[in-house]
């Protein structure tokens, strides 16, 4: 007999052209009572559409996720079980540049330590770095040494600097750090100043189809001085296969300055025929940092990083305290 045991998580999607699409984790057991008795255990992932018009359910198993090996428990129900973990390789890839950033990637280089490394995840590290005459030695300094002690104290893992000259420029660090990888490299794209965890890895996988799908979570963004908010017009973060990326157009290198590179890639990727999952991600955290917008900035440019900006200063209720609190108001 096959029985369903537990449902560990769901995701629902909304879109307003194919319906809702649910992607489900569940554990389902197999029992045998004739001959030598056994319980096996199976996870599977489940895809489910419900189109708008003329409603049904279509299930099926992601392609993405390898399929679980079954665990022979003898015995019953109370032996003890444990789930086999099939793990696809990915490349993580951000860039830096600048001194400013010095806390943020030692902050970076100790999460990826602490979730990748002593969890034996099989990811390849992969850093974009902008050489600047003017500033960066001590960025320069830290991550070389950093990623020299990490090779030694974890042998076997990947570690990759990519060193660019010039003005910092993320599509053109990303662009270069995607000629690094095999088409057949499952990518995740981050920033230094995001705070990641095991989770955020293993979302990646349940959502990237080669040829079929990428994803772009939605991340949570901390306030100057508490809490945060959903960064719901952000598309920075991003995972996605390397051809995928590269045939829906890649990132474009003729944008300088601060932003619109991802919302470019972002619209790219809509336009082809690869579905683009995007979801909240509470296991991918934005860390404040002070923004600074450039006056050379071009208008849209311009306009996205005050925004930006202003929305990750403080939070509606601070704001409020602080100017009731001032002397902006006067009796």
């Amino acid at each position: 007999t096959i029985e369903f045991r537990d449902l560990y998580y769901a995701y629902v999607k909304s879109d307003p052209i194919y319906g809702n699409i649910y992607i489900l984790d569940i554990l389902l057991v197999y029992k045998k009572f004739k001959g030598k008795k056994m319980t096996i255990k199976v996870r599977r992932h489940v895809f489910a559409r419900e189109p708008i018009l003329k409603t049904h359910v279509r299930v099926r198993e992601l392609e993405s996720v390898p399929t679980p090996v079954p665990i022979v428990v003898p015995g019953g129900d109370a032996a003890p079980g444990y789930d086999v973990d099939e793990r696809h390789a990915m490349t993580i890839l951000f860039t830096i540049s600048g001194d400013n950033k010095l806390s943020a990637l030692q902050r970076f280089l100790h999460d990826y330590e602490r979730e990748v490394l002593l969890n034996m995840q099989p990811v390849k590290l992969l850093v974009v770095l902008f050489r600047d005459s003017t500033h960066g030695a001590e960025i320069e300094n830290l991550l070389k040494s950093k990623v020299a002690n990490l090779e030694k104290d974890y042998p076997g893992f990947h570690f990759q600097i990519v060193e660019l000259s010039g003005k910092f420029s993320r599509g053109i660090g990303l662009s270069s750090g995607l000629q690094h990888c095999r088409d057949s490299d499952l990518v995740f794209i981050l920033d230094v100043d995001i705070k990641f965890n095991l989770k955020s890895l293993e979302n990646v996988r349940h959502f990237v189809t080669e040829g079929k799908s990428v994803y772009f979570p939605i991340v949570f963004s901390e306030f100057q001085d508490s809490g945060g908010y959903w960064r719901d017009f952000g598309y920075g973060i991003m995972a996605g296969y390397r051809k995928d990326i590269i045939s829906a157009g890649g990132y474009n290198t003729n944008i300088k300055g601060w932003g619109i590179e991802d919302v470019d890639l972002y619209e790219k990727l809509l336009k082809s025929n690869i579905s683009v999952f995007r979801s909240v991600d509470p296991n991918l955290v934005h860390k404040y940092h002070k923004v600074t917008c450039s006056s050379t900035l071009a208008r849209e440019q311009a306009m996205m990083c005050e925004t930006s900006r202003a929305n990750t200063f403080l939070s509606i209720q601070s704001l409020y305290n602080l100017v009731l609190n001032s002397s902006i108001i006067t009796p």
